[in-house]
């Protein structure tokens, strides 16, 4: 027989479960492979309206983590950005012009492990975390490293340049060094990015 606390439990139940399905988008979007190209992220090109970048991020990367673009001043080729919880992208004039992705593991969020989910990776495949090594076999003779600004790494696409900053300065002490970030595009100064 059901009485009131087994009712409550249950709606309790069903209510935990309600809101993991529609928190589930999001988290599956996490688990998917998601392209990252020299000229845009998954079917996203640069040129395109912040509006349209918004929508089509959200239903990848969730929600971004303000709802109306960061407004920059005096910063060489972009005035405003959009951060979401693993990805920042960047506009001039109101169009898409650059991206930066890196994994919440690599922004200190939770411990980085093996283990974790790729939201995004190059179409080549190359990913956050992936060691120089892994990223010259992914793109043989065309995986470049510098020791510039602590250690960066870029490689020329079929679609332009990808580009990114290590994980330590990759030299032949250190030849472990990890993809710490991929980016394309304008991202402001060249201080700023690789």
């Amino acid at each position: 027989m059901w009485n009131h606390r087994h009712v409550r439990r249950l709606v309790l139940l069903i209510g935990i479960g309600m809101l993991a399905c529609v928190a589930q988008p999001a988290m599956g979007a996490t688990s998917r492979f998601q392209p990252l190209y020299a000229n845009g992220v998954t079917d996203v090109r640069f040129g395109r309206s912040v509006t349209f970048v918004t929508q089509r991020l959200t239903r990848v990367f969730g929600a971004p983590l303000r709802a109306r673009p960061v407004t920059l001043h005096q910063d060489c080729n972009v005035d405003s950005y959009l951060q979401f919880s693993t990805l920042n992208v960047y506009f001039r004039g109101g169009k898409f012009v650059g991206y930066a992705y890196a994994t919440k593991a690599d922004y200190g969020v939770r411990a980085p492990t093996r283990r974790r989910l790729t939201v995004a990776r190059t179409i080549e495949g190359l990913e956050v975390g992936d060691t120089t090594a892994q990223a010259s076999k992914i793109y043989p003779g065309r995986f470049k490293t510098s020791t510039l600004q602590n250690g960066t790494w870029s490689v020329v696409t079929s679609s332009g340049v990808i580009r990114g900053f290590l994980s330590v300065e990759a030299t032949s002490r250190s030849p472990l060094a990890r993809i710490a970030t991929i980016e394309a595009g304008s991202l402001g100064c060249p201080a700023l990015s690789p």
